[in-house]
């Protein structure tokens, strides 16, 4: 109640200020500051914006196997501008899947923190160039079906780009087959003018890859005329990705990937094909398409670099645990993550 007295207080004095009608003072208050005054008021939770028709205590299920339960509803709320998903929402999200994706981050990217709501879209990383403005890569990952292949996928997320309101001008081009790794892949590019006064053209270049049992994409976007002068340089972020095994050579043992700089752990599960939940603002200029889009989602990424050496599995799990509490440390994992993460080690001993 203090709280809410000192807002209002606030308005108040930006009214009475001054008699003079040329000496106004008007103050701003944070969208978050009245929202949170309005839900004090209407007890309306949660950032999350579903359909119609979802029901509290429903559980949502991703096309990974990740869940998110509905604890409650607020009704129509006007943080939900998709009119498709126009009811605000709490939800609490369970993560089941777990990626083998793996990437070597240069020391120019800082990774962005993942939201629930992108975890359970199969979001595994966000990392923004600290010298290069509205440049970043976004890697996300899902499940592989039979019955999806990475070219419909690629496809399929192109019209779903092209119809993004958030870009202006839109144009796709440079659709290629391609082998990474010894995976099959997809790669094309989507050109478009961000929404706004001062929106900058921006290129994004999509690589979606087949491993034996899951398949990651790879957003890498840049100003057009970044994309332009360094576009070789930027296709070699996607052969950067290690974890990954070819689905023809399943049969022979995995490469060790081991970290040659502290490893980077980022739980991102899966992403939901016949689950409608979503529209959470990312300040990234990128356009967040998970392959949920396309198919289903995906969990943890440890970001690592590869190597040539072969350890032992006691020293291979000595290293995963030495891992683990440097990033449990650092605050990148939290105490329910640490022990579900350790446990799992252990057990591989």
């Amino acid at each position: 109640m203090k709280r809410l007295a000192f807002v209002f207080a606030l308005i108040v004095a930006g009214l009475t200020v001054s008699n003079s009608a040329y000496a106004w003072f008007f103050f701003f208050i944070p969208g978050s500051a009245t929202r949170a005054v309005a839900d004090a008021f209407t007890g309306a939770k949660g950032n999350i914006c579903v359909k119609e028709g979802t029901q509290a205590g429903q559980i949502l299920t991703s096309g990974n196997g990740n869940t998110a339960k509905v604890l409650s509803l607020s009704g129509t709320s006007s943080i939900c501008r998709n009119p498709a998903l126009p009811i605000r929402a709490e939800l609490e999200f369970t993560y089941n899947f777990s990626s083998k994706a793996g990437i070597d981050l240069s020391d120019d990217f800082q990774p962005g923190t993942i939201t629930d709501l992108e975890r359970f879209n199969g979001w595994l990383l966000k990392a923004t160039s600290k010298s290069t403005r509205n440049h970043g890569i976004q890697i996300s990952a899902t499940t592989k079906k039979a019955n999806l292949d990475i070219e419909t996928m690629a496809n399929n997320m192109e019209r779903t780009i092209l119809n993004n309101q958030k870009l202006k001008d839109v144009a796709s081009a440079r659709m290629e087959k391609r082998t990474i790794n010894g995976m099959p892949a997809v790669r094309f590019e989507i050109s478009g003018t961000l929404s706004g006064i001062f929106g900058q053209r921006i290129t994004y270049q999509y690589t979606i890859m087949e491993g034996d049992n899951e398949v990651v994409v790879v957003d890498v976007y840049a100003p057009v005329e970044y994309m332009e002068s360094n576009r070789q340089e930027l296709q070699k972020v996607a052969e950067r990705v290690s974890g990954l095994r070819s689905a023809d050579r399943v049969a022979s043992p995995p490469v060790v990937a081991l970290p040659i700089q502290p490893a980077i752990t980022i739980q991102t599960p899966t992403t939901p094909p016949a689950v409608s939940v979503g529209d959470q603002p990312t300040g990234s200029p990128a356009l967040p398409v998970s392959p949920a889009t396309t198919a289903p989602p995906n969990e943890s990424v440890s970001v690592t670099t590869p190597s040539n050496s072969l350890l032992s599995n006691t020293e291979i799990s000595a290293n995963k645990l030495r891992e683990l509490n440097k990033l449990y440390k650092e605050g990148i994992l939290n105490q329910q993550e640490y022990e579900a993460k350790k446990q799992e080690v252990l057990k591989g001993m």
